[in-house]
């Protein structure tokens, strides 16, 4: 559908979250970073909307968490 999201792009949320980065066939895919609206931001690689490899979690006050997630396979 010409409608999808490809490319570099936003999406914004209602609740004043955002995910600002790459998007395939109009899911989260690529690299991209999700701010949400508590400050907190999610650095990541996506892959059909969701976490996949090392993630890297920023607090408001400048702490750093980061660790590696795996997507599960659909069954």
């Amino acid at each position: 559908m010409d409608d999808m999201k490809n490319g570099q792009g936003v999406l914004s949320y209602p609740n004043g979250d955002r995910y600002e980065g790459d998007f395939k066939d109009d899911h989260m895919n690529g690299r991209g970073i999700f701010f949400k609206a508590d400050g907190r931001n999610y650095t990541c690689v996506w892959i059909n909307g969701k976490w996949n490899g090392s993630e890297d979690l920023m607090w408001p006050i400048g702490d750093r968490y980061g660790k590696n997630v795996k997507v599960e396979p659909l069954s």
